[in-house]
C-alpha cells in the first residue's frame, strides 16, 4: 500500500559554541577519548571510525584502517546530537570549526505542496522553528560537557548575540518511494521542485535512471534508507562549503580592516590565524575524501562540481595574497615613516651636538687662557684658542643658533630633493 506521505530532510548550517583545538589530530588518542566521553551522554552518537579506542588500548599491531569497504575509514564530523520537536527529528552534526549541520526531518502530505516556492517558505519556517526549539538545549549540553570534560582540546566559546539564532542557508531534500514517483501527481511536484535547479532536466530521470538529484538548494532522493549515504554525503558537503566560507569571510574582515586604516597588527593577527584554519580545512577536507566510501566520494566530487567548490577554494586564496600584499604595502610604508622618524631624532640631536660643542670650544679656551699650566707641553699658545676665547659668549650662542638653523634647511632640502 503506497504512503501517503513524503519525508524532507532539510540541510542548515549554524554556528555553535564548541570550539576544538585547532590542528587536533582525528586519528589521536586525545580525539578519541573526546569521542568516548561524548557516546556517555544518552542523545549522542559519536562519529564511525575503524580505529576503536578498545583497539587503540588493547592492540598495538591491528589493522586500523581500510578493513571494510562499505563503511568510511574516517568521519569527518565529531558526533551528533539528536532531538525531538513536536512531529520533527532534529539532528545537529557536530564538526571542527565551530559549526554544525542541523539535519531536520520532516513528513508532508502532497496536498500541502502547491508550488515550489510556497513549499520552500513552509519548509524553512518548520526548519527555522525546529532548530530555535532545540538549540537552547544543544548549548546546554555543550556547556556541561566541556565543563566536565576538562580537557584542554576543546573550549565553551559563546555565539555572538546577533548568530544566536543565525541560519546560513536552509537546503531541502525531497524523498519519495519508487512507487510513489511512479504516480503523476508526484511526477508533477519533483518536475515543479527541481525547476530551478541546476539540472531540471533531472525531474525526468527521477525514478527511472536516476535515483537522486542533488545539485542546488532543492534536492530529491528516492528509496531513502538510515543512515543513507547520500543524505550524509550532502551533510558533509554541506559542512565543507560553509567552513570555507566562514574562513573567506573572516578573510573579507581583515580586508577591510587593513584597507580601512586600522591597526596592521591586528589585521596581521585575524589574517594568520584565518589564513591557518584555511588551510587545515582545506587539508582536511582533501585527507577526508581518500576515507570516503567509493559512492561518496563519486557524489560528494558531483556535488563540489555542482557548486564550483573549487572555485570558492580560489576566491579564498585571492583574498589572502590581496590581503598579503596590502598588509606588505603598508609595512613597507611603515618602515619608511619609521625611518624618516628615526633619521630627523638623529639630525635633532646631532643639532644639538653641533651648539654643544660650540659651547664646549668656548669653555675650554677660556679655561686653557686662564691656566698656562694646561698647555705647558705646546711651543706657543694655541691662537685658535684665544681667539674662540676672546669670542663673547653671546656670539658663541647665536653662532650655535645660526649653525643648527642652517643645518636645519640644508637637511629640509635634501629630503625634499629625494622624495
Amino acid at each position: 500500500m503506497m504512503n501517503h506521505t513524503f519525508q524532507v530532510v532539510a540541510f542548515s548550517p549554524i554556528d555553535i559554541p564548541l570550539r576544538m583545538r585547532t590542528g587536533l589530530d582525528p586519528h589521536s588518542r586525545q580525539y578519541k577519548a573526546l569521542q568516548k566521553a561524548l557516546s556517555e551522554l544518552t542523545n549522542v552518537q559519536v562519529a564511525h571510525s575503524d580505529l576503536q579506542q578498545e583497539e587503540l588500548e588493547q592492540e598495538e599491531n591491528v589493522q586500523r584502517q581500510y578493513k571494510r569497504l562499505d563503511v568510511d575509514v574516517q568521519a569527518m564530523h565529531l558526533c551528533t546530537f539528536t532531538f525531538s520537536h513536536e512531529n520533527y527529528t532534529v539532528k545537529y552534526v557536530v564538526f571542527p570549526n565551530q559549526v554544525a549541520v542541523a539535519e531536520v526531518y520532516l513528513a508532508f502530505k502532497p496536498s500541502d505542496y502547491v508550488s515550489s516556492e510556497q513549499f520552500e517558505d513552509k519548509v524553512n519556517s518548520s526548519v527555522g522553528a525546529a532548530i530555535r526549539a532545540t538549540r537552547g538545549e544543544l548549548v546546554e549540553q555543550i556547556k556541561s560537557f566541556v565543563a566536565s570534560s576538562q580537557s584542554s582540546d576543546i573550549s565553551f566559546v559563546p555565539i555572538e548575540k546577533d548568530k544566536k539564532q543565525h541560519l546560513y542557508w536552509t537546503s531541502r531534500c525531497i524523498s519519495v518511494t519508487t512507487e510513489q514517483i511512479q504516480t503523476q501527481e508526484y511526477q508533477a511536484m519533483i518536475k515543479d521542485w527541481l525547476k530551478e535547479t541546476e539540472v531540471p532536466e533531472h525531474a525526468d530521470e527521477i525514478g527511472k535512471s536516476r535515483n537522486e538529484s542533488m545539485t542546488w538548494l532543492n534536492y530529491v532522493v528516492v528509496d531513502s534508507e538510515d543512515d543513507d549515504f547520500r543524505i550524509s554525503t550532502m551533510t558533509l558537503a554541506q559542512y565543507c562549503y560553509i567552513a570555507h566560507e566562514k574562513c573567506n569571510l573572516a578573510l573579507r574582515s581583515a580586508i577591510d580592516s587593513v584597507y580601512a586604516g586600522s591597526k596592521i597588527s591586528d589585521a596581521r593577527d585575524c589574517l594568520q590565524e584565518t589564513r591557518t584554519q584555511t588551510k587545515l580545512h582545506q587539508i582536511a577536507v582533501n585527507e577526508q575524501t581518500k576515507y570516503l566510501t567509493r559512492p561518496k566520494r563519486a557524489l560528494l566530487h558531483s556535488i563540489f562540481e555542482s557548486w564550483e567548490y573549487d572555485r570558492l577554494v580560489e576566491n579564498g586564496e585571492a583574498m589572502m595574497e590581496i590581503c598579503d600584499t596590502k598588509i606588505t604595502e603598508a609595512d613597507a610604508k611603515q618602515r619608511t615613516i619609521n625611518s624618516q622618524k628615526s633619521d630627523r631624532i638623529l639630525f635633532s640631536i646631532s643639532l644639538f651636538a653641533v651648539f654643544e660643542l660650540l659651547v664646549f670650544l668656548s669653555q675650554y679656551s677660556r679655561e686653557v687662557m686662564s691656566r698656562p699650566a694646561l698647555d705647558y707641553t705646546d711651543t706657543d699658545k694655541s691662537w685658535i684658542l684665544a681667539f674662540i676665547a676672546s669670542l663673547d659668549a653671546d656670539f658663541i650662542f647665536g653662532l650655535g643658533l645660526f649653525a643648527m638653523l642652517a643645518l636645519g634647511i640644508t637637511y629640509v632640502y635634501v629630503a625634499r630633493e629625494k622624495l
